[in-house]
């Protein structure tokens, strides 16, 4: 009898271990937003100084950037879109919280990307955070919808939400549409 060895990607490999090693208890997807795009590396900016301020406030250490990934808040983010075939380019994120802490999501979330990302720092222009939009049902006489340029929700199944957030990524992980904002810093 011969057993049969399956050779995992790197993509599946990267999955396994962030479900057997980290427990994520937020997911936030920055909508697209076209007339004001984010750039990859202004919201690397944006939640690394929402991510200091959070630690800083809830672990009440000045040290908390020594300590390792399970005993901080940190966030692992996937880009998707904007490669010119379908839609635009967006961004998913998980948030890691350590054991035993809890966030307001508003507060924390909402504000501090309302206070950092309300000005496009390349050309100094506001961008509206409160998008309004009519969806393909919507009646005439009906108001739009209000929608956050974020949208903060709490992980209810932890493989479901890593493997939505990795599912468009290559099977060897090439590019560069993985980002980790919060360990290093």
């Amino acid at each position: 009898m011969k057993i049969e060895k399956v050779e995992l990607s790197k993509k599946e490999i990267l999955r396994n271990h962030l479900i057997s090693e980290f427990h994520f208890s937020h997911r936030i997807d920055v909508e697209p937003t076209p007339q004001y795009p984010i750039c990859q590396e202004e919201l690397t900016q944006i939640f690394r100084t929402i991510l200091f301020n959070i630690n800083k406030t809830h672990l009440r250490s000045k040290y908390f950037s020594k300590w390792s990934p399970d005993r901080k808040f940190w966030i692992f983010g996937c880009r998707q879109g904007g490669d010119g075939q379908g839609s635009e380019k967006h961004y998913h994120l998980l948030l890691h919280t350590p054991d035993d802490h809890q966030l307001s999501v508003f507060t924390d979330l909402y504000w501090g990307f309302a206070k950092y990302a309300g000005v496009n720092p390349s050309n100094g222009k506001r961008r509206p955070l409160w998008k309004n939009y009519r969806d393909e049902n919507h009646n005439g006489a009906d108001e739009s919808d209000t929608k956050c340029l974020i949208n903060v929700e709490s992980v209810k199944n932890q493989t479901g939400s890593i493997k939505y957030n990795t599912r468009l990524l290559k099977p060897n992980l090439d590019g560069d549409d993985l980002f980790v904002i919060g360990i290093k810093e």
